[in-house]
């Protein structure tokens, strides 16, 4: 018995501290976009920016966003990314019909954590 009292202190003593480095170190993850994953547009409803929203506030000077055209990986982005706290966003070209994907990197400035995701969405005539 008294082997299970120590092994269970042991292990809550090691799921408390697993708890507290979890969320000190958290990582800034995408909460919102303004386009989803898988989503259609057609050439009138496209957006003209892709804006992104973070889990906490990432590091404009680590932190980046692109958009191809995944046929010919033809950057289709103006290069203008704006980071400000916890959002992101970037300016899309006139986009043509086809497959596109928007990769992000998020870097939180606290503690360099570092996450990645992209997002795939069409565009149809």
């Amino acid at each position: 018995m008294k082997k299970f009292a120590i092994f269970s202190a042991v292990s809550m003593a090691a799921l408390a501290v697993y708890m507290l480095v979890s969320i000190a170190f958290a990582h800034s993850a995408l909460e919102t976009s303004n386009i989803a994953d898988g989503q259609v547009f057609s050439l009138a409803t496209v957006p003209g920016e892709v804006h992104l929203n973070f889990t906490e506030e990432i590091d404009p000077h680590r932190s980046a966003v692109y958009v191809v055209k995944v046929h010919g990986s033809q950057l289709v982005d103006k290069g203008d990314t704006v980071i400000d706290g916890s959002s992101m966003k970037i300016s899309m070209n006139a986009l043509d019909e086809g497959v596109y994907q928007i990769t992000w990197i998020s870097v939180t400035p606290d503690d360099a954590g570092f996450k990645s995701g992209t997002i795939t969405f069409s565009v149809h005539f």
